[in-house]
């Protein structure tokens, strides 16, 4: 069935996608029910499905099986099946032959999905693990763009175990052979795509369900509430609507000042190339903004930190500022700043509770 192919060339992608060619899918249809615990995987997808959704699409959707189940469980549905496998879609055709609710559309998940109209469901069954990582996040966030308020996303995945070990035994359970691996497949960990989920915006983001590399992932997009005279308070925007509003926001402020003159101020200090310390700074306006100084614990009380504040000042002088700023929480370094010429503008007590939250600044022509 094809060569056997490392875990990092899987995870880099550099091998080829299997699932145009047609013995490469009628191999998989072949073993698809015997898949251990697919059934109680796939119980648990409807489990998440409102029985009252109206529109919903399957990404990936091979011979239809799982759109199929979706549309027995919502009765009053349509759905729409996406699937770039000839084979594939030749399969679902049959199956959807005298089913007028379902309609298939050829079409490649590395590519954009199509403008299919507000959906109130969207599933995906073993499908998503064949797109790189990069492509993964994308496809869920216009996942999210795609759905309604409270529209459920449910995608049934082929996920990554944390070492090769587990990975074996995944193997031995499935009775799999290293070469019968899939060379398409991108697998990523369950941690880190549910944390995709929740950064998009999605809401109750949980694994429901999982049995060693297989796993159900899901997420609903928050409820819209009304904001008065016919607007509409979206607790869930895009980050497409998100970086727009820093833009405005950028646009109106360099419209009242007259300039847009922000340079990075960054600075590490590296020991048999590791880094040990750093400062994360940005200067403009005439201001040195310090976002982060650190210094790892083993390196501190050497002075790393004084070296770096002091060199992040210089830098601001050279170009033209008259000073720096900073915030520092009590169980930071506010004294350390205080002894760098450093004082108090404003603070918030108990944020978080028992400590305090201080504004510091600095003018570089005070004599300091």
């Amino acid at each position: 069935m094809g060569a056997a192919y490392s875990a990092t060339e899987r995870k880099a992608g550099n091998v080829t996608n299997e699932w145009s060619k047609p013995e490469h899918a009628a191999a998989y249809l072949a073993r698809m029910h015997d898949i251990p615990h697919r059934a109680a995987g796939e119980g648990t997808v409807l489990a998440e499905i409102p029985t009252d959704a109206k529109r919903i699409l399957d990404l990936g959707c091979g011979d239809g099986h799982l759109l199929a189940l979706v549309l027995a469980h919502c009765p009053d549905a349509t759905g729409v099946g996406l699937d770039f496998s000839p084979a594939m879609l030749e399969r679902a055709q049959k199956r959807f032959a005298d089913d007028s609710r379902a309609t298939l559309v050829e079409h490649n998940l590395e590519e954009p999905l199509p403008d299919l109209g507000p959906l109130d469901c969207v599933v995906s069954s073993f499908a998503i693990h064949h797109c790189a990582d990069q492509r993964k996040r994308g496809l869920y966030e216009e996942v999210f763009n795609l759905l309604e308020p409270h529209g459920v996303f449910c995608n049934l995945e082929h996920v990554a175990s944390p070492n090769e070990r587990v990975h074996a035994r995944f193997m031995t359970a499935m009775d799999m052979m290293p070469e019968d691996e899939d060379p398409s497949n991108k697998l990523l960990d369950v941690e880190t795509q549910l944390q995709w989920l929740k950064e998009i915006g999605f809401e109750d983001v949980d694994c429901h369900w999982k049995w060693r590399e297989l796993a159900l992932l899901a997420g609903r997009k928050p409820q819209v509430r009304a904001a008065g005279d016919g607007q509409e308070m979206d607790e869930a925007p895009s980050q497409a609507e998100v970086r727009w509003l820093d833009s405005q926001l950028e646009a109106f402020n360099q419209q009242k000042v007259g300039r847009d003159d922000f340079q990075p101020v960054n600075l590490v200090i590296r020991e048999q190339g590791k880094v040990v310390a750093g400062l994360k700074g940005l200067a403009g306006w005439g201001w040195l903004y310090v976002r982060v100084l650190w210094v790892e614990e083993s390196h501190r009380h050497q002075r790393l930190g004084s070296r770096l504040l002091e060199r992040g000042e210089q830098l601001a002088r050279e170009r033209g500022c008259i000073g720096a700023c900073l915030s520092s929480f009590t169980f930071q370094a506010p004294i350390f700043y205080e002894r760098h010429g450093y004082s108090t503008f404003g603070k918030i007590d108990d944020y978080p509770q028992d400590q305090t939250l201080y504004f510091m600044s600095k003018r570089f022509d005070a004599g300091h």
